[in-house]
């Protein structure tokens, strides 16, 4: 068995526009007289826009295998990644906990405000002020979850 044999046998969720068309970027090919291409993965979808959803297919679909309710991840205050997380859990009904990092408080805009619009729960953290880390606040969560 090949590895695309193998990798087609992982249980996956369909979330992302895939597959995204690669384009040659003519003007600046001709400007180097080299071929240079670019792989469009902002089209995957406007909220799981780019290469974050590809990975989320796969873990979301093990994630509802154990009959998961809630995603937690965490990211900066403007984290594209925690920002999909969050898409990808309401589109598939499940709830999502956001650790996102802060030196400050933040705005609400940008990825910040699309969290909050997705429904997320989102608990603000500045490590360096509270002595703890994203992963061990996000370890803290799912143990009070559970």
């Amino acid at each position: 068995m090949d590895i695309y044999e193998k990798i087609e046998k992982i249980p996956r969720i369909r979330l992302a526009n895939l597959p995204t068309p690669v384009r040659r970027l003519n003007a600046v090919s001709d400007k180097y007289g080299k071929n240079i291409w670019i792989k469009r993965d902002d089209l995957t979808g406007v909220e799981t826009s780019g290469n974050k959803i590809r990975k989320l297919e796969y873990s979301l679909a093990a994630a509802l295998a154990q009959k998961a309710e809630v995603i937690i991840t965490a990211g900066g205050i403007q984290s594209n990644h925690a920002r999909t997380c969050a898409a990808a859990a309401a589109m598939l009904g499940l709830s999502s906990h956001l650790v996102l990092s802060i030196s400050s408080e933040p705005e609400t805009e940008g990825n910040f405000l699309l969290d909050k619009m997705l429904g997320a729960k989102i608990t603000l953290l500045n490590e360096k002020k509270e002595k703890i880390s994203l992963s061990e606040k996000m370890k803290q969560i799912a143990d009070v979850l559970r």
